[in-house]
């Protein structure tokens, strides 16, 4: 596969790049940044053999089979559709724009076009997190009643603190979380509840506490928070016959189960800590691996859409104090 990549910042060169350079199924071909210091450090780092200031002249001129996106949410869209007009297969980073509708127009051109469109939500790899997804879609737990789940973060402090230029927290880190409970719970959201503290300076959300209902009765409730002063990244499950809790970076997952016999007694299940970059390697072999099989892709854009379905509708009841539904139609 004939790989290009737009973006030469850390993820795009220290994350993606270094995964893809590992696959021997691919050809890293060309890459783009208006930084073309950055854009010639990453082609002589990785091993492109090209490298443009301007990601429509690579789009244009380099024989390319499949593009991988990695910039500032708000350039995210217009790079993701210049990617599939030009009729190239796209991987794009979460969150894939900075609301439902940007990510929309994305999901809907590809399908138009044809062409695979895959979203990047890379803890989906993460060891921890894809052994809870195991143990939740065998039924450890029974039935999901109720879920728990918070992300800290350091404070944010460039583009990514502003809204307008599809920062704050819930689009930087907390757009990871309400894919991991969408994802392990397989639920449809119908309502969201939010409070927020936003920051003085930038206007941004800084704090943000909301719950989920779901069809059927279920709930979750998460924390998005800037001010905290160590991480915390977990997501808890409570079901008709267990619990089981997923904490990241330790990777201990700690369960009760009715079901599963071996778990019947509360248990700590504590894997060897992985290399972090594991998990992005993993991610793109998958994406990899579907291109090449002409496959769907292992995330596909809409789930970024159901995603931002949520965090649209945080910004819109932490602004307003009162409940917002989420429509089926809007799916």
């Amino acid at each position: 596969m004939k790989i290009g990549l737009i973006g030469c910042g850390h993820h795009g060169r220290t994350r993606l790049s270094a995964a893809m350079a590992s696959i021997t199924q691919v050809e890293l071909v060309s890459c783009a940044d208006v930084d073309e210091v950055a854009a010639a450090r990453t082609a002589s780092e990785w091993g492109y053999a090209s490298h443009h200031a301007d990601y429509a002249k690579m789009l244009s001129s380099e024989s390319l089979d499949a593009v991988m996106v990695s910039l500032p949410h708000f350039l995210l869209k217009d790079a993701a559709l210049a990617v599939i007009a030009s009729g190239k297969r796209l991987f794009v980073e979460k969150p894939a724009g900075v609301n439902a509708a940007e990510v929309v127009a994305v999901r809907d051109a590809a399908a138009a076009a044809g062409l695979s469109a895959m979203v990047g939500y890379c803890m989906r790899y993460n060891p921890a997190r894809a052994k809870t997804h195991e143990l939740l879609s065998k039924g450890a737990v029974g039935e999901p009643v109720q879920a728990l789940a918070c992300k800290s973060a350091m404070p944010l402090t460039h583009w990514n603190a502003r809204l307008d230029k599809g920062g704050g927290q819930l689009r930087w880190h907390g757009a990871h979380i309400v894919d991991q409970l969408l994802w392990m719970l397989g639920g449809k959201p119908i309502r969201v509840h939010a409070e927020t503290q936003w920051h003085p300076e930038t206007g941004a959300d800084r704090d943000t506490a909301f719950t989920i209902a779901f069809e059927g009765g279920m709930t979750a409730s998460v924390v998005v928070s800037a001010r905290l002063t160590r991480l915390f990244d977990f997501v808890e499950v409570f079901g008709t016959s267990g619990r089981i809790r997923s904490e990241w970076p330790t990777e201990i997952i700690d369960i009760q189960s009715d079901v599963i016999a071996e778990y019947e007694t509360p248990a700590r299940i504590a894997p060897v800590l992985p290399d972090y970059n594991e998990m992005y390697r993993l991610q793109m072999s998958d994406w990899v691996d579907s291109l090449l099989n002409d496959s769907p892709p292992p995330i596909p854009m809409q789930a970024a859409v159901d995603v931002y379905r949520v965090i649209d509708a945080v910004y819109e009841s932490a602004r307003t104090g009162a409940p917002v539904a989420i429509s089926a139609d809007e799916y």
